[in-house]
């Protein structure tokens, strides 16, 4: 393919761009990939990107509550759940390790902001549901993140189908904790 004469680096379609990409990675001893591993490779970093910027820009919206990112995230998981959850479970709805939920956790129990309850099913492993004070904050938070996610899904509307953004990346997610990792030769 030739580069177009108005734009020194080609054409502006994404096929041509992750090529050529991939020509110059190749050509600094990347190994080679098949068409969908770059494009996949160029995913899971584009979702490395997303994931600092989310957490930047959520330690910024969630600022005035007190609270940073990483607490948003256990908030939200015990808040949006249909009933009282453990620590493990939040663990892996949210792709947070346990200890670090558990710190999260045991803060807010202290602050009153969730209440513990008995696992029947696992003695050591209590759930936890919000307190009215924690659902009083989860709802403050929401304000926010509502205000901000409406302007964001109106700037993207017309360039992404969200749906099927959604629906690739829970694909993605699926396919990556279903595919078993190579084991070390």
């Amino acid at each position: 393919m030739n580069e177009s004469p108005e734009d020194p680096d080609g054409p502006s379609d994404p096929a041509w761009q992750m090529e050529k990409r991939h020509r110059g990675k190749a050509a600094q001893g990347w190994s080679e990939r098949s068409d969908a591993a770059q494009w996949l490779t160029e995913v899971f970093l584009l979702v490395f990107r997303l994931n600092g910027a989310l957490l930047t820009a959520g330690d910024r919206l969630v600022e005035p509550t007190g609270l940073t990112s990483a607490k948003w995230q256990v908030l939200g998981a015990i808040a949006l759940a249909p009933e009282p959850v453990s620590v493990p479970e939040i663990s892996v709805r949210m792709g947070i390790s346990k200890q670090a939920v558990q710190r999260h956790v045991n803060r807010f129990h202290e602050l009153e902001i969730v209440r513990r309850e008995p696992n029947p099913l696992h003695l050591r492993s209590p759930k936890y549901g919000l307190t009215p004070a924690g659902k009083q904050l989860f709802a403050q938070v929401d304000g926010l993140h509502q205000a901000w996610v409406e302007a964001l899904s109106d700037q993207l509307r017309p360039h992404v189908n969200l749906a099927k953004a959604r629906d690739a990346l829970e694909a993605i997610v699926l396919a990556v904790t279903s595919t078993p990792v190579p084991a070390k030769k």
